[in-house]
């Protein structure tokens, strides 16, 4: 089901808009909406390894509030060089095991 959305957006912002409606041929609402859809898997994406890093989302539940793959998402986070095990995890996880 969509609903209406009205924005108010600077002259220059609907003139790049207009540009790239126009080079795919397409309506002004349908190449907004796959800007927008494109800005918001990006925000989703940055948000869920800020919850990811804080312990606050599980990879797998991430990937579900993204929509995506778990392994799209491992690739999106290898992308940006985001560390989410290090040094410090993988000898808290040594000491662990020698402790077994």
């Amino acid at each position: 089901m969509s609903s209406i959305v009205t924005s108010r957006i600077p002259k220059e912002l609907l003139e790049k808009i207009m540009l790239l409606a126009k080079e795919a041929k397409v309506d002004r609402s349908t190449i907004i909406r796959k800007i927008l859809e494109r800005g918001l898997r990006e925000e989703l994406i940055e948000y869920a390894i800020r919850k990811i890093q804080s312990g606050e989302l599980t990879l797998w539940k991430a990937a579900e509030l993204i929509n995506i793959s778990l392994w799209d998402l491992i690739d999106e986070i290898r992308k940006r060089k985001v560390i989410l095990y290090d040094i410090e995890d993988a000898l808290n996880d040594l000491e662990a095991i020698e402790n077994l």
